[in-house]
């Protein structure tokens, strides 16, 4: 898989099948983007290891994988996808832990129509930073510079 390849898709990730359908809607009432639903984390990584998204939010909470499990395999196995994390819970130690794990962001719920159209963009420009350093990365190897 390559990061300069990643599909136009946003994932959720949640065990409630209603946050799945609002959240869906919501973020397709701002962005034309398919939306991928997954309701367990390791849904989520069987899809995940078969195709390139870029921007992946997930619930903390949830049975068997949580979403901070989830989000420390998509690190390894994808770098440079956005993962947001949400929760119904404001907890400090939840925050930092999904922070030094690799979160780009973090939505706490309930959240607004705005709050998710602010991380949502956010995660898109920084997705779209990230593919032109790599596309800078691989345009500059090889290159000599004369001294």
């Amino acid at each position: 898989m390559s990061i300069i390849n990643f599909e136009p898709y946003i994932m959720i990730v949640d065990d409630d099948p209603d946050i799945l359908e609002l959240l869906s809607m919501k973020i397709q009432m701002i962005f034309p983007v398919d939306v991928i639903k997954e309701t367990s984390a390791s849904e989520a990584l069987k899809t995940l290891q078969a195709r390139d998204i870029p921007i992946v939010i997930t619930d903390i909470n949830m049975p068997e994988l949580n979403g901070v499990d989830l989000l420390k395999r998509i690190n390894t196995l994808l770098k440079g996808t956005q993962v947001i994390v949400m929760t119904a819970g404001t907890s400090t130690i939840n925050c930092i832990s999904c922070f030094r794990h690799g979160a780009t962001d973090f939505l706490v719920k309930p959240f607004t129509q705005e709050d998710l159209n602010k991380v949502l963009t956010n995660a898109m420009e920084r997705f779209e930073r990230w593919k032109q350093f790599l596309q800078n990365r691989k345009v500059g190897e090889g290159l000599v510079v004369d001294e």
